[in-house]
């Protein structure tokens, strides 16, 4: 790539950033439906880190292309800790009807999202589990984050961070 290119490109990169944070600061709980390369739809709170990748074109590329060329028509996916369903959107797209994805959430936020991007993508192929997933079945305690893909079984002292008990599926 020439400079000029390289230069360009930063510009309306960094556009995007800026009208991406006035959107957010006028529309602080805005859900925006993206468009994916592969033609899927996919809703998401703009002001995450997601929706911040998503409206500006940059977001985890080279793990999405490793999950395009990793699955097969017929193969099997979890997604572990799905939030919205990013990757069970693309995986279950890349196994079509004769593979099937699963996708584990506990978060009733990410749940909701999850079941809207999995009905308004036509996807038949997605079993959805409501559990964290852990080394043991139990209930554990659970951070949950104003930015659902933060969530996490790990605890911060995080003013904004809200603890909760969830249950576990245990996975070998």
């Amino acid at each position: 790539m020439s400079n000029t290119t390289v230069l360009l490109f930063k510009i309306k990169r960094r556009i995007a950033f800026y009208f991406w944070h006035f959107l957010c600061l006028i529309k602080p709980n805005a859900v925006k439906e993206f468009k994916l390369m592969d033609g899927s739809r996919f809703n998401y709170p703009l002001k995450s880190v997601l929706g911040l990748g998503l409206f500006i074109n940059s977001f985890e590329a080279s793990e999405i292309e490793f999950v395009r060329q990793s699955l097969q028509p017929g193969d099997v996916f979890f997604d572990i800790g799905a939030n919205g369903g990013f990757y069970t959107v693309i995986a279950a797209k890349q196994v079509g009807s004769t593979g099937h994805v699963y996708a584990f959430e506990p978060g009733s936020r990410e749940l909701s999202l999850l079941r809207r991007n999995i009905e308004i993508n036509n996807l038949s192929n997605v079993t959805i589990i409501e559990r964290a997933v852990s080394d043991k079945k139990s209930t554990t305690k659970f951070a949950i984050s104003h930015d659902g893909a933060m969530n996490s079984l790990s605890q911060t002292n995080h003013p904004e961070q809200k603890i909760e008990a969830w249950q576990t599926v245990e996975i070998y």
